[in-house]
């Protein structure tokens, strides 16, 4: 497995600082691949810090951008720090997991960061009769080193180093408690 080293993102960021001083695109652009979660705007999401009454609020890339927007008015605000645009482009897909991703790669084009988020429908094999059936912990890990492959063929044809990966795993926030009894059937 591949960890970020100390430093991954500021190096990106002060690569991108190199460039806005000379006036070259600037933006750090992060993809974002993943299920539902990502592609689609949660349900009953009251009370979220961007309830606007729009239920995309809830999706997982737009709650990324509010907060990273708050992030970046607080860096120019506190600091005379010049920083990057954040341009952030969702092709998360529902009711697809690793593998579809992996397979439909080309489609991804190029980011500076890529955010992946499948941790909960990469758990599911097929649904019965009488739920869920779900795979096992070897058979998710397969999944994403798939992915993984796949991300890194894609990058290495452009030329391209791959770009730091963030795994999002949203079920281990609570999700997995949200949903027992629900739609879903068992849980385990």
């Amino acid at each position: 497995p591949r960890v970020w080293s100390a430093g991954t993102m500021e190096k990106l960021i002060q690569r991108k600082r190199t460039k806005m001083e000379s006036k070259v695109d600037t933006a750090i652009n992060v993809g974002i691949v993943g299920g539902s979660c990502s592609a689609y705007g949660g349900r009953d999401c009251q009370g979220n810090d961007i309830n606007t009454g729009n239920p995309l609020d809830a999706r997982y890339g737009n709650q990324l951008r509010y907060r990273l927007d708050m992030f970046q008015e607080k860096i120019m605000n506190e600091t005379s720090i010049g920083w990057p645009k954040i341009q952030i482009d969702n092709f998360a897909q529902g009711a697809t997991n690793s593998i579809t991703s992996a397979l439909m790669i080309d489609r991804l084009g190029v980011s500076d960061v890529l955010i992946w988020e499948y941790g909960i429908n990469d758990q599911f094999v097929m649904k019965s009769q009488s739920g869920l059936l779900f795979s096992s912990p070897q058979e998710q890990a397969r999944k994403l080193d798939f992915w993984l492959a796949r991300i890194f063929v894609h990058y290495a044809q452009q030329g391209l180093p791959t770009p730091p990966i963030l795994l999002v795993y949203l079920w281990e926030m609570g999700a997995n408690d949200s949903l027992k009894g629900k739609r879903l059937g068992k849980i385990p």
